[in-house]
């Protein structure tokens, strides 16, 4: 199952759930099949036809392969993709307050992109809130919000966000570019605790997942 994400660009927020489907690229195969013998039955050149059609049909095979393979593929993706230790910035929180990396101090560093509007954004807070409890004196847990203060305001006041929220409307998205983002959210990087990057996802956490991450971390 691929995982469902949302797509940001400069001039607007659209939702983009990506799912691959087989059957559009079997029914262009069987298409094809059955014009080559169509042709076979009009025209009786039977070995022209179909090695004409029988190439047709590897070609698309071929590049519908390629398309599922790139939807389909792992979400943590290799971390020669982008930048691999944290990047120091700084950033206004939702209150207009500074908060700097600077101020982590040997704890792991999680860090998600996120925003009110991207519906998977929202799903996987709750785990997120409740892994930051769990394991307070241990991780940091650092969203950015590719959103406006207000919004994020009222979203953390009725989730009950209790971790480091910033805002990052413009920041937010060329911090994500530097590590390798295509512009999806949500997108997660998680940092052992000498600022190198372990783990880079695009698209909504699981549960296992992330404490698999964090079991091999702490």
């Amino acid at each position: 199952m691929v995982p469902q994400r949302c797509c940001f660009s400069t001039h607007k927020v659209k939702n983009c759930w990506q799912n691959a489907s087989t059957a559009t690229l079997a029914r262009t195969v069987s298409s094809l099949c059955s014009r080559a013998l169509e042709n076979d039955r009009l025209v009786g050149n039977s070995r022209k036809t179909l090695a004409v059609y029988t190439l047709l049909a590897l070609v698309v095979v071929a590049a519908g392969g390629y398309w599922l393979s790139q939807l389909r593929s792992p979400s943590v993706a290799d971390i020669s993709a982008g930048a691999d230790t944290i990047i120091s910035f700084d950033l206004p929180t939702s209150t207009g307050e500074e908060w700097s990396t600077r101020v982590i101090d040997n704890k792991v560093v999680l860090i998600n992109f996120w925003a009110t509007w991207c519906a998977p954004c929202r799903t996987e807070i709750p785990l997120l809130i409740a892994m930051q409890a769990r394991h307070a004196h241990e991780i940091q847990i650092v969203g950015i919000a590719v959103d406006d203060a207000e919004s994020v305001r009222r979203f953390e006041d009725e989730v009950g966000l209790n971790y480091v929220s910033l805002i990052g409307l413009t920041a937010g998205p060329e911090l994500m570019q530097r590590y390798g983002s295509a512009g999806q959210l949500p997108f997660t990087l998680v940092f052992d605790r000498t600022g190198v990057l372990r783990y880079r996802k695009t698209g909504e956490l699981q549960a296992a997942e992330l404490s698999n991450w964090l079991t091999r971390l702490l």
